[in-house]
């Protein structure tokens, strides 16, 4: 169980060593993090969830030793895996369904 009093401390204040990212990683973290988000903002999909019964919040992506990890914000629960159709999906409205965003707003709202 999650005990809300316990903060984990930071790798210099444990004196551990801080580990050095390329840049190369540095930089497909920063598209891995971007691709997570654009998945849990669009609307029309199932988004990423924390796995814990009582929680059930959307995941953030997070940075950690040159990783990205996915974190619950509410019960710190982490999940290192990160599908790969998160990673490889491309979102676009379609203009058929812009266009008509009007007629089907109701059957939209339902999805949500």
């Amino acid at each position: 169980m999650y005990n809300k009093n316990y903060r984990q401390k930071d790798n210099r204040k444990q004196n551990r060593p801080q580990i050095k990212i390329s840049p190369e990683v540095a930089k497909r973290n920063k598209k891995i993090m971007a691709k997570v988000e654009e998945w849990q903002n669009f609307k029309y999909i199932k988004h990423l969830m924390c796995n814990n019964e009582s929680c059930g919040t959307k995941l953030k992506a997070k940075e950690v030793n040159g990783r990205v990890i996915l974190q619950c914000p509410k019960c710190r629960e982490i999940q290192s895996y990160i599908p790969k159709s998160v990673l490889q999906t491309k979102f676009y409205m379609s203009t058929t369904l812009t266009r008509l965003q009007h007629l089907y707003q109701g059957f939209l709202d339902f999805l949500e």
